[in-house]
């Protein structure tokens, strides 16, 4: 199983339906579960059977609220996903084949807006040793 965890402070609340709704699209969802980690308010929406919302009435600070959402998460793999951001459909498709082979994968990014593009290209998957090259505090 593949969990996505995606954090939602009370100031994005206005993204989190496209956010949610990009998860619920996966073309390849069946092995998917959605944890919501909401801070200040109830997302109130109807959830899918994938998803699961964990509320808090403070904000702890971004690293504890995503250790809480790992630990409600049951998947084998983790993905992080800000409120503020969503999937492509395909994207567990075409990261799936990949899990097994390496412990960090980082895919591209593509910006809307008026800095729109991809950021790398759209379909290359990038391994943990290829992105820490060059990286001084990797070793």
């Amino acid at each position: 199983m593949i969990s996505i965890v995606t954090i939602c402070p009370w100031q994005y609340a206005k993204w989190l339906n496209e956010c949610c709704d990009s998860v619920i699209k996966q073309t390849k969802s069946e092995t998917l579960e959605h944890i919501i980690v909401t801070i200040g308010f109830d997302f109130g929406r109807p959830k899918h059977s994938m998803q699961k919302e964990v509320r808090l009435n403070h904000d702890p600070g971004l690293s504890t609220c995503r250790n809480i959402g790992v630990a409600a998460s049951k998947g084998d793999c983790i993905s992080m996903l800000d409120a503020d951001d969503w999937l492509a459909p395909d994207f567990i498709e075409k990261v799936t084949p990949h899990l097994g082979r390496t412990r960090l994968l980082c895919s591209s990014l593509k910006r809307f807006g008026n800095d729109s593009g991809f950021s790398a290209p759209p379909d290359e998957i990038f391994v943990k040793n290829q992105m820490m090259e060059g990286n001084p505090l990797y070793y």
